[in-house]
């Protein structure tokens, strides 16, 4: 029941981005030297957040790696060596 009202929200934010940017005729103007790209101002939105999203998975996934990583590294503490009978 939560996946279902969760994928409802989705849908809904889905309509309410379409609705947004229909009416937005706005350009984003990129000059570098001896270029220029015109884009619309929804695609750099899409652009952006796409940016951030990947990054965000990257730097996580490689901050995971890392910890899990250095604590394998560590010996155990004197208490946790396995007791021999």
């Amino acid at each position: 029941m939560k996946a279902l009202l969760w994928l409802l929200a989705l849908f809904v934010l889905a309509v309410v981005v379409s609705l947004a940017t229909r009416f937005n005729e706005a350009y984003l103007l990129l000059v570098f030297p001896s270029y220029r790209a015109e884009i619309t101002l929804n695609l750099a939105l899409i652009l952006g957040t796409v940016a951030f999203a990947l990054l965000y998975a990257l730097l996580r996934t490689l901050t995971l790696t890392a910890s899990s990583y250095f604590v394998s590294r560590r010996k155990p503490s004197r208490g946790r060596w396995p007791q021999r009978l």
